[in-house]
């Protein structure tokens, strides 16, 4: 998959995700610089849409 369609498609996520949950999915050893649905929260799920399918922790 190219980069520019990964890159549109990880933005797809952050939104659904910012819509639909009720706490952020990155694992709890992810200092939260913005809180949760706040400004920033979804640059922040974007640069660490990797770490979504680690288990949490709490």
């Amino acid at each position: 998959m190219p980069d520019e369609e990964n890159s549109v498609l990880v933005g797809i996520l952050a939104d659904f995700i910012l819509k639909n949950s009720h706490f952020c999915p990155i694992p709890i050893e992810m200092k939260c610089e913005f809180g949760f649905k706040k400004s920033g929260c979804k640059e922040c799920l974007i640069k660490h849409a990797h770490l979504l399918n680690k288990p949490r922790e709490d």
